[in-house]
């Protein structure tokens, strides 16, 4: 579960963590002050957060692995699976909204949360020539310092 610690006060989960940051700390802001701006970024982050994410995270995964009894291929076929489905309606989002990031040239929450499905879709050898927008998107993301700095195989707990 990703925590912050913050002071003495701790948090969890990602889009509570965002939250918090955004509103102590407004630049850049992540989380768009407009309305209509700011729903289209968070639906594109919950289609991350509320369909990809669960279907693939670790628990998840183990339990197939473990109670299912899938092997590594079956593992595989169902996480490329999930990403896939849910890679076609965020494809169709980012073809009208994407400039150099998900929703024009500032980032926002979708970034934050586009980035480690695309490292997840990478590591699972997922067929994204479907989804170009989103590859260049997250390419273009991962080429910024502080998205390289935290790629899953540099952190000091990655296996």
């Amino acid at each position: 579960m990703p925590a912050l610690q913050h002071g003495d006060v701790w948090l969890t989960e990602s889009g509570a963590i965002i939250e918090y940051l955004d509103s102590r700390f407004p630049e850049p802001r992540l989380i768009p002050l407009d309305a209509i701006e700011r729903a289209h970024v968070q639906a594109f982050a919950q289609v991350v957060a509320c369909e990809i994410h669960p279907l693939n995270n670790l628990r998840v995964l183990r339990h197939l692995r473990h109670e299912v009894g899938l092997d590594e291929d079956g593992v595989s076929r169902w996480v490329r699976h999930w990403i896939g489905e849910s890679f076609l309606s965020l494809e169709v989002l980012l073809r009208e909204s994407a400039g150099r990031y998900c929703f024009g040239d500032a980032l926002t929450i979708a970034d934050v949360f586009l980035v480690p499905q695309v490292y997840n879709a990478r590591r699972y050898d997922c067929d994204l020539a479907p989804f170009p927008t989103l590859v260049r998107v997250a390419d273009a993301l991962h080429a910024l310092p502080a998205f390289a700095r935290a790629a899953p195989d540099l952190q000091p707990d990655a296996p």
